[in-house]
């Protein structure tokens, strides 16, 4: 068996049972000011298995931080570390890419933004 075969095993369809947004951040100017206008729109909607999930609770200046990541595997698509994901009416930063095969698919490690 393949060691690409060995990755793929874990790329199984049924199992991705979630939907992740991936957000993409577009600049445009304001045609009547010609100020910056920053917007996250929508880059992919895929499918995806979430794998794991993370938290932490620390206090710094007596201020509690929350901090939730989680884990999906999905197809590969063109996403970076600089896009958000949507899921679950909350917005998440990518932590970590990796890659699965030769772009057969994505683990995407995610922190919750809490704003």
């Amino acid at each position: 068996m393949h060691i690409k075969n060995l990755q793929l095993h874990n790329m199984v369809i049924g199992d991705m049972r979630h939907k992740i947004t991936v957000k993409r951040l577009t600049t445009t100017r304001d045609p009547n000011n010609g100020s910056i206008v920053e917007t996250w729109g929508d880059e992919y909607i895929l499918k995806a298995k979430r794998l794991k999930g993370n938290g932490t609770k620390t206090i710094e200046n007596n201020e509690i931080f929350n901090t939730q990541t989680k884990t999906f595997v999905t197809h590969y698509r063109d996403v970076t570390e600089k896009d958000r994901i949507y899921y679950d009416d909350d917005w998440y930063k990518i932590m970590l890419l990796g890659e699965i095969g030769y772009r057969d698919g994505l683990e995407i490690v995610v922190e919750k933004i809490n704003e």
